[in-house]
């Protein structure tokens, strides 16, 4: 993502920087859309990952349970998106542990 963000600050300038972070918002927001969760539901789970460090297993357990749910939901444009983000999400993160991983341990 932070290749995102260079690109977008040297094509748009400040205006890149506000398009980055709609996109990381909307990101972020989709799995929980697409759970159909009600709004304080999804403030909560956004405090939670600014502020608690084990959020990050919550949010991955919602990006699974949403998963799940958008396989029996007839497929539209969010759908698609979701899947899309949900590629790249669980991509980088496979990425992550695998170079965790192979760094060696002294």
């Amino acid at each position: 993502m932070g290749k995102l963000k260079e690109w977008l600050l040297s094509a748009l300038g400040g205006f890149g920087f506000v398009v980055y972070f709609l996109i990381i918002t909307f990101i972020n927001i989709l799995p929980m859309v697409i759970l159909d969760l009600p709004w304080w539901a999804v403030v909560l789970v956004c405090f939670a990952l600014c502020f608690f460090e084990w959020s990050q297993f919550l949010y991955l357990g919602i990006w699974i349970w949403a998963f799940v749910v958008a396989l029996g939901q007839p497929i539209d444009w969010v759908t698609v998106v979701f899947f899309i983000a949900f590629a790249v999400y669980f991509g980088s993160m496979i990425i992550s542990i695998i170079s965790a991983l192979r760094r060696p341990r002294f």
